[in-house]
């Protein structure tokens, strides 16, 4: 499980609070993270795909934002 990532929802996506390290190195060994979302109860997904990082939560598919 991934306790140690969290993320937090904005209005167009999510962005990582913390944890970014050990996500990126999860992600280049299996391809999707399971992570909690700040505030909210539940578990998150985030996997890689073509079009980037896409978080599945609550049945619903959001981009992971990143910090431009």
């Amino acid at each position: 499980m991934g306790s140690d990532i969290v993320l937090i929802r904005f209005a167009e996506g999510f962005r990582v609070a913390n944890g970014y390290l050990h996500l990126a190195s999860k992600l280049d060994a299996r391809g999707e993270v399971f992570a909690i979302v700040h505030g909210e109860q539940g578990i998150a997904k985030i996997s890689r795909t073509p079009q980037g990082l896409l978080v599945y939560k609550d049945s619903r598919q959001m981009p992971l934002l990143t910090s431009d």
